[in-house]
């Protein structure tokens, strides 16, 4: 792979990412990858080969970067296994994935075997105390109880 075409997609997503708020995924996706190359070498071949096709589209500015990596994330946890993508808007609430708010939002994906962790595909840097309670809950495993007003 080309270093520069690298280099010019990863400057990218970083003005992207800062622009929009959003937490930097990439650490996230390769802890993922880590664990896909451990337990299925032909996922792992996809999940790379996947990676490479995307690069050149944010590298030439053809693909916003932001959702080229929503699309990878998600590329990335179907291999994993079946589950949902979903929405968590600032009240908390759930919603299907399919508005174009995905790359404000909390993004989660929750497999459908309990085996499996929830996983953020979308973090924004300031979460709502009901978007961390769900982060809370059904990420980190713990609970916490947002106050009321």
């Amino acid at each position: 792979m080309d270093a520069t075409l690298r280099e010019r997609a990863e400057a990218r997503l970083e003005g992207a990412l800062e622009r929009a708020a959003l937490c930097d995924p990439r650490a996230r996706f390769r802890d993922w990858l880590r664990s896909l190359r451990a337990r299925d070498a032909a996922a792992f071949d996809e999940a790379r080969r996947y990676y490479e096709a995307l690069l050149p589209g944010i590298a030439e500015g053809r693909t916003d970067p932001i959702e080229a990596w929503l699309d990878y994330g998600r590329r990335l946890v179907e291999l994993t296994g079946p589950g949902m993508v979903v929405e968590i808007d600032e009240d908390g609430l759930a919603h299907a994935e399919a508005t174009s708010h995905a790359r404000e939002r909390l993004v989660l994906y929750i497999p459908t075997s309990t085996r499996e962790p929830v996983r953020i595909l979308n973090l924004p840097k300031r979460l709502s105390e009901a978007q961390r309670a769900n982060v809370d809950l059904l990420v980190e495993g713990r609970l916490s109880v947002a106050p009321r007003e």
